[in-house]
């Protein structure tokens, strides 16, 4: 009886792994499909992202630049109020300097962040387009394959890497 009770059990598991099996292979390409969708989405938002980060470098440079042209213009004044031996005015404007010089710093600190950002973008995106390639490609033999067979047999791939890219783009 017991014999007879596990070839029962065996079997019941083995109809629900190949009930599971079709299950899964009937969705393979609505599951590929939403993985292109997620890594398509995720590299149109890092493009995004990195346009904002080019943006704000852009503003960083600007105001360094801007920052630059007031220091020159208080060091001259500063010459020129030593030149006429007003110390104060002298000492006010030298304050006034080492305020711009600390704002200068931290621009130039930034510009360092913003531009190894920049770099973690390019790789992303890198990444992202050529996992989009790769997808595609698998979509284009899944839908080949299911036009000449009637069932698609999209090879079994690891969602942690569409999640990962995903994950990425929003994290920033």
């Amino acid at each position: 009886m017991g014999t007879a009770w596990n070839k029962l059990k065996t079997v019941m598991r083995g109809q629900a792994r190949v009930s599971m099996e079709r299950l899964v292979d009937a969705n393979d390409m609505l599951l590929l499909d939403q993985q292109l969708y997620e890594t398509e989405h995720a590299l149109r938002d890092a493009r995004r992202q990195l346009a904002r980060l080019k943006a704000e470098q852009k503003r960083n440079r600007e105001r360094s630049e801007q920052l630059t042209r007031q220091q020159e213009h208080y060091e001259a004044g500063a010459r020129q109020a030593m030149a006429h031996e007003e110390e104060g005015l002298a000492l006010d404007i030298g304050q006034r300097l080492a305020e711009l010089e600390a704002q200068q710093a931290r621009l130039e600190q930034q510009g360092v962040s913003l531009g190894q950002q920049e770099n973690e973008f390019q790789r992303f995106i890198q990444q992202a387009a050529e996992q989009l390639r790769s997808l595609r490609h698998e979509q284009s033999m899944a839908r080949t394959q299911e036009a000449l067979f009637g069932q698609a047999e999209v090879p079994s791939r690891s969602e942690e890497h569409t999640s990962e890219l995903q994950s990425h783009a929003t994290s920033r």
